[in-house]
């Protein structure tokens, strides 16, 4: 086994048992060190409204635009916004639950208006209710340039809510003159909670002159202050083009093959002061049959950070990287 090999073992394995070892840490810690008021208020139901694109309780917004565009659109799935809530049936009233579910419901990009009523009824029951109110999410786009002899062309939409499921989808294409190979493809698609619970999945495919790019995204941040565990793997294959000129001039051009794979953890422990330790690590490897090679063509780097909250604000973070 070569010297850079075993570096790389021995950093993967210190790696994953600090991130198992900061998991469980917190785990331990915050049963012992949480604690919230007693609340007598529980929530017994929970009601979701969704609204269109188009208010149909209000005649100035319906007309017959407004009744086109609903009629195109699909509603935000009632599941999806569920699964941005924070709290749930039976459990206690909560201010603070109620006021992160709105911000993660807006941070969606895809819902404007928010509201969260809390009622009681003639039985005695408490009853939160959540109206939503969508937004347009399809765009469509087109471009034109002609530059002397060169024409460039694209054309492309980015869809946000597909399918009122909250995933996202891309599809590019495009047109250089330019260069040997004109046409060009890009494709993305995500999904906010692919393995529920707020794992983000990200595919992207990109094929042009230059570069070429396979990548995969997997990602779960604290996307609430009750998130004990956040976390990101990308990995990456790109071929890039580099050019090389003289007086103006290009003489020489060639792809260089390049992966990448970055990862980080964190655990945030503590209730309402925090302490969130992390640990990260980056790894890059390119393959060049001359000397075009870059310094930042082969890389390891880990990362160290701790981040301090008080009272749910940011106050400060420190980080050590070693390469």
């Amino acid at each position: 086994m070569s010297g850079s090999s075993r570096s790389f073992t021995v950093i993967t394995i210190f790696k994953w048992i600090t991130a198992i070892g900061l998991f469980v840490y917190s785990r331990l810690l915050n049963q012992t060190a949480y604690s919230q008021d007693s609340n007598t208020h529980r929530i017994d139901t929970i009601v979701i409204e969704r609204r269109n694109v188009f208010d149909k309780s209000n005649p100035q917004e319906l007309s017959w635009i407004g009744r086109i565009i609903n009629s195109l659109h699909i509603k935000t799935k009632e599941s999806v916004i569920r699964n941005e809530l924070l709290f749930h049936s039976g459990e206690p009233l909560d201010i603070q639950l109620i006021e992160g579910s709105k911000r993660n419901l807006r941070a969606m990009g895809i819902i404007g208006d928010v509201r969260i009523r809390i009622d009681t009824t003639d039985d005695a029951k408490t009853c939160a209710t959540v109206e939503t109110h969508d937004k347009w999410t399809l765009s469509l786009f087109t471009s034109f340039k002609q530059d002397g002899s060169n024409r460039i062309f694209s054309v492309g939409l980015d869809e946000s809510n597909f399918l009122g499921y909250a995933q996202g989808l891309s599809i590019h294409l495009n047109h250089n003159s330019k260069y040997a190979d004109p046409y060009g493809f890009e494709f993305r698609y995500y999904h906010r909670n692919f393995i529920s619970d707020h794992v983000f999945l990200q595919l992207q495919l990109k094929n042009s002159e230059s570069p070429h790019l396979r990548s995969i995204t997997l990602e779960r941040l604290f996307y609430s202050n009750e998130t004990e565990l956040a976390g990101s793997l990308y990995a990456d294959h790109r071929s890039v083009r580099r050019r090389q000129y003289e007086n103006g001039f290009e003489i020489a051009s060639q792809n260089v093959p390049l992966n990448t794979i970055s990862e980080w953890a964190a655990s945030s422990i503590g209730y309402k002061n925090k302490i969130r330790p992390g640990i990260g690590y980056i790894h890059k490897n390119a393959s060049s049959p001359d000397n075009s090679m870059q310094i930042t063509d082969h890389l390891d780097m880990a990362l160290l950070s701790i981040e301090f909250q008080i009272n749910g604000k940011l106050n400060t973070d420190f980080s050590i990287t070693t390469y």
